[in-house]
């Protein structure tokens, strides 16, 4: 199971903080990883963390803007 496949896991037992940190440690390797980006903005949503969120939003529009365009 990948790393992104376990955060998932966790978002549906609605640990978001477990969730962003293991979508955030996909990240670290492979910093361009849209659907990571995409999962960290969304739990960062969920757990009300806007300003973090808009921050990832325009990171995402960066790196995959076709991605971020879909979100």
């Amino acid at each position: 199971m990948t790393t992104v496949n376990l955060a998932e896991l966790l978002r549906t037992r609605r640990e978001f903080a477990a969730a962003e940190s293991l979508n955030v440690m996909s990240l670290r390797n492979n910093p361009r990883a849209g659907t990571a980006l995409g999962n960290v903005i969304e739990l960062q949503i969920d757990q009300g963390k806007l300003k973090e969120a808009a921050a990832a939003i325009a990171t995402l529009r960066e790196v995959a803007p076709d991605y971020a365009d879909a979100r």
